[in-house]
């Protein structure tokens, strides 16, 4: 009882913040967002300090900077997302897109397609912009531990004719998607168990990395493509990479290594890039001992 009165409760706050979120002009959204990234800097001090650690681990010093940044726009992001769930389209006005033909081109070949990319940008915008350009595909999800919540978030994710595959048992539903030539988003950039992972170089530390994708694309010839979105002066920028070759050479764990190592290194190449956008405050580097600060 106490348990469901939580999450109702959790999912009432959560609706008293979004709506006025929701309904925001657009000039607004941008200032808003940030005085939101500001308020989550400074009250969630535990995931600030696991984002200042992070910093530290790669940059050999706290990078407040970036660290403050990124929450910047995870705060932008959540009001974007806001405004999506009311079904306003303003969000995606001028956004642009780079590379789409990648997906298109695997998609007349008659290949599945793989998405894989990272917890940069607004990552959760994704998914309904380019579904708005004929780009449909199930991602792969951790659901939400309040159910209320996770339906809320579900029905953004939805909106456009995505579909959702739970992280938990993923395997089977990416490997059945798969091979009916469907496509499947999944970001890779969060540490994994071992037992589900190959470490890694991750901007030059060592971490796990899931093998999932590696394992899909042996298995299925699915075309692999890196996909990232990082903020424009006015919008955002979605940009298709190229599809990646998929290295064969007969030994399977080698296979598998090989080609974690490599989509692993895409992602962490644009993180590089755009690190103010990355979701610092996720302990990326653990369960290697080294890493340990």
């Amino acid at each position: 009882m106490y348990k469901l009165f939580f999450q109702v409760a959790e999912f009432a706050a959560a609706v008293i913040v979004i709506l006025p979120l929701s309904v925001l002009p657009q000039y607004l959204v941008k200032p808003t967002g940030k005085a939101l990234g500001w308020f989550f800097y400074h009250i969630f001090g535990r995931r600030r300090k696991v984002a200042l650690n992070n910093t530290k681990l790669v940059f050999g010093h706290e990078r407040d900077d970036i660290v403050r940044a990124s929450f910047n726009s995870l705060g932008m992001s959540i009001v974007e997302i806001s405004q999506v769930w009311l079904g306003r389209k303003s969000v995606f006005r001028g956004v642009e897109y780079e590379g789409l033909r990648h997906y298109f081109e695997s998609k007349a070949a008659g290949r599945p397609v793989m998405l894989i990319t990272g917890h940069l940008g607004n990552w959760e915008l994704i998914g309904n912009a380019v579904a708005r350009k004929g780009c449909i595909f199930s991602v792969v999800v951790r659901p939400l531990d309040n159910p209320y919540l996770n339906r809320m978030i579900e029905r953004v994710r939805h909106m456009f004719g995505n579909r959702s595959i739970s992280k938990h048992g993923a395997l089977r539903d990416v490997l059945k998607t798969l091979r009916k030539k469907g496509s499947v988003a999944i970001l890779i950039d969060q540490g994994v168990k071992p037992s589900e992972g190959i470490i890694t170089d991750f901007l030059g530390r060592r971490a796990y990395s899931t093998k999932m994708p590696a394992l899909m694309a042996l298995k299925t010839d699915a075309a692999v493509i890196p996909v990232f979105i990082h903020r424009t002066k006015n919008s955002h920028r979605i940009v298709f990479n190229e599809v990646m070759p998929i290295v064969h050479t007969g030994n399977h764990d080698k296979d598998l290594e090989v080609n974690t190592m490599n989509f692993s290194k895409k992602i962490a190449e644009y993180v590089g890039k755009y690190p103010e956008e990355w979701l610092w405050i996720h302990r990326r580097w653990k369960r290697i001992p080294e890493n340990k600060i």
